[in-house]
């Protein structure tokens, strides 16, 4: 392998190239590390096949973001430097991800995860919408098996391509009058029901999802051959984020930079555990109850910034990025949203997902703040947008879930998926 894989807690070292998502020695306590063995420049064919070294390298994995500026929007936010890093479908700019979300790139990972680590199993994954709609994307083009477990109100931004190759499909299970939270719950009975047949995506702590969000802003760097200062991101888990540290950290291991870029984290609030964990005197996270989870999630405008556990605490999770990089967390409200979401439409004619919006009034907020400078390089990252433009483009259709459950009808659901398994198999 030309890669390693380590726990920065205990030092292990993965053995295998089973590709593991937890330490063994200790489990959830730390994120597992990649280091690449070869070095991490090249000029050209900069494509997610080439990043990560256990994608194979066919016509399907060719899939990139693009990275711009727009003088129009750094004169509105007082910067000099603001590079607009888009990972969603915008041709014009070079954004070819047809299901408009960065969650793409990890949806192509983790399909070739699973044939390299469990070559019999079906991946199931849990989504607020954007993993689920990318993962039924990649899922179609690679006549791949998959279940996909979201709350009901993702369902409206569920359009994929008309197309399958072959005969498998993906099976998609709504949650009525669910959150985040019941889907992942029942995602998670569902995986012990069937865990002879069925492979979790493993969230946030699957250092094959984490190296895939990390693409952007490797892209980034080596577009603009610049290691930025500041880096803004919307964040529900801080996969992406997480990604953007740990690729900065071997850039500089690497000696190709000095340079340490401070990680911007923005949440929607007031669904925004991360942000008051990181602005309080004692930085202890706070677990939101369930009460609180259902009202936040009905208030908040982008639903998907709607994770309960992100890593806060574990070694090399949220609390050591923000502190390392000199970063910060920043809530912002659905006015400020919105306000962002009217002006973004004042120089572009692509419409921004609600995550993205949220990061660009993330970084109005901190430049108000004084937390970034009139001359300081900024990324930006905007994580999903063109869904409208993708749909028109590509012939996206509109779908219904396979199966539509009450959070206590656990049964019915593991029936369905017993009788989808058994088509598959």
């Amino acid at each position: 392998m030309n890669f390693k894989i380590f726990c920065p807690l205990c030092h292990w070292v993965a053995k295998s190239q089973t590709i593991p998502i937890l330490c063994p020695k200790c489990d959830e306590q730390s994120l597992l590390k990649l280091r690449h063995y070869i070095p991490l420049i090249w000029e050209d064919n900069n494509t997610l096949s080439n990043y990560l070294p256990w994608v194979v390298k066919d016509s399907s994995c060719q899939k990139t973001v693009s990275i711009f500026r727009m003088k129009e929007l750094e004169q509105w936010v007082g910067l000099d430097q603001v590079s607009l890093l888009f990972s969603g479908f915008w041709p014009e700019q070079e954004g070819y991800l047809t299901s408009a979300s960065f969650k793409e790139l990890d949806a192509i990972s983790l399909f070739e995860w699973i044939k390299i680590a469990y070559k019999n199993k079906v991946l199931l994954s849990s989504s607020a919408g954007n993993t689920g709609r990318a993962l039924y994307h990649v899922a179609l083009a690679l006549g791949e098996p998959v279940i996909i477990v979201i709350p009901d109100n993702a369902i409206k931004d569920f359009w994929i391509p008309n197309q399958a190759n072959g005969n498998i499909t993906p099976f998609l299970i709504s949650v009525r009058n669910g959150t985040y939270q019941d889907a992942i719950n029942l995602a998670n009975r569902l995986s012990t029901e069937f865990s002879s047949e069925i492979v979790t995506s493993g969230g946030v702590h699957n250092i094959v999802r984490r190296t895939a969000l990390s693409f952007p802003y490797y892209y980034g760097v080596m577009k603009t051959k610049e290691v930025p200062k500041h880096y803004f991101q919307a964040v529900s888990t801080a996969a992406g984020a997480i990604g953007a540290y740990d690729v900065n950290s071997e850039l500089i291991q690497m000696k190709y930079t000095d340079k340490r870029t401070a990680i911007h984290m923005v949440q929607n609030h007031p669904f925004n555990p991360i942000v008051e964990a990181w602005n309080s005197a004692t930085h202890k996270f706070k677990k939101l109850s369930p009460i609180e989870v259902k009202q936040f999630h009905n208030q908040i405008y982008a639903k998907v910034l709607s994770n309960t556990n992100p890593p806060y605490h574990n070694k090399g999770g949220i609390h050591e990025v923000l502190s390392s990089s000199g970063g910060g967390a920043y809530s912002v409200s659905n006015q400020e949203v919105k306000q962002a979401q009217q002006k973004w439409h004042e120089f572009a004619t692509v419409s921004l997902d609600p995550a993205s919006l949220v990061a660009l009034a993330g970084l109005i907020k901190a430049v108000k703040a004084g937390a970034v400078q009139q001359h300081d390089s900024v990324i930006l990252h905007l994580t999903g947008g063109g869904l409208e433009q993708s749909i028109n483009a590509n012939k996206l259709k509109q779908i219904i879930p396979d199966v539509s459950v009450e959070k206590t009808q656990v049964n019915h659901a593991i029936a369905e998926v017993a009788h989808y398994l058994s088509t598959i198999h």
